[in-house]
């Protein structure tokens, strides 16, 4: 262990098995509250720090219920229910901790997993820890928005490369093209290509389903028009969780593990209902 490593260790044993102050820490190892906080955080990254917060039984009681309610109407192996806000980033990051909290725990050596875009997707990213060994990260659309640059699909691919400690196959190319012609000759690039052929290996994949309102980047690059989104609507594509047979107002998105063919779904629970 050199001294960086002992600096972060000592801090965290400090402030949270010895339960002294910030500010008494930070007096004791000569550092700034600052640089203290830096610490922490970097402790908590590490995994040398694991807050675990345990509800009481009636609070994910209700959630449970409707849960397997959601599962039993859909035919969906697994659903995953989470509290909602009244705030739609507060909801994404439960979202994200929720997926963050399933990926740790079907993960193992050597496996494949492959991220979509979007913003829901992007709030797995802060809470993903280095784990284990050989994980591979596949990128499985290209870019949408040319100005928010952290819901990117390569964006993501790669930040969940680095947290997990793995290698990351990115696709250097745009989501959606103008013609069949334009994605014909991407397709024809190789190292494009040999990504694609991942996708038939992976062993977990984690897709954002997305909504049709009008912070959704397809909505604001106008790759959609009206008349499109109208149509997409009648077909009941499922637009922030709201499709044929159930309806809920916010985000929601989709993982597979690929090995056993189970779709999981992680849905916030604000207006849920089932029809």
């Amino acid at each position: 262990m050199d001294s960086k490593e002992l600096m972060i260790f000592e801090a965290a044993r400090l402030c949270y098995e010895l339960d002294i102050s910030q500010q008494e820490v930070a007096k004791t190892l000569g550092v700034s509250p600052a640089t203290l906080t830096r610490l922490l955080q970097k402790a908590k990254d590490l995994g040398i720090i694991k807050i675990t917060v345990q509800p009481p039984y009636e609070y994910f009681k209700g959630l449970d219920e409707l849960s397997q309610e959601v599962r039993k109407t859909l035919g969906i192996t697994e659903v995953i229910i989470v509290p909602a806000s009244s705030q739609i980033n507060v909801t994404r990051k439960e979202l994200g901790f929720a997926a963050c909290r399933w990926i740790s725990s079907i993960l193992t050596k050597g496996m494949k997993i492959g991220f979509s875009g979007g913003r829901s997707v992007a709030e797995i990213m802060p809470f993903l820890k280095r784990s284990l060994e050989d994980i591979q990260v596949v990128q499985l659309m290209g870019g949408v928005s040319p100005t928010e640059k952290t819901i990117q699909a390569d964006v993501i691919a790669r930040t969940a490369a680095d947290r997990l400690g793995g290698i990351c196959h990115v696709i250097h190319g745009p989501a959606i093209f103008p013609d069949e012609s334009s994605l014909a000759h991407l397709l024809k690039n190789k190292i494009v290509s040999d990504v694609i052929e991942q996708f038939d290996s992976l062993d977990v994949s984690i897709v954002g389903i997305g909504t049709l309102t009008t912070d959704n980047p397809l909505l604001q690059c106008g790759f959609l028009s009206d008349e499109e989104v109208k149509h997409l609507d009648r077909l009941g594509w499922c637009s922030g969780g709201r499709d044929r047979q159930s309806s809920c107002n916010n985000c929601c998105m989709q993982s597979t593990n690929t090995e056993d063919n189970h779709n999981r779904y992680i849905y916030c629970a604000r207006d849920c209902k089932i029809e």
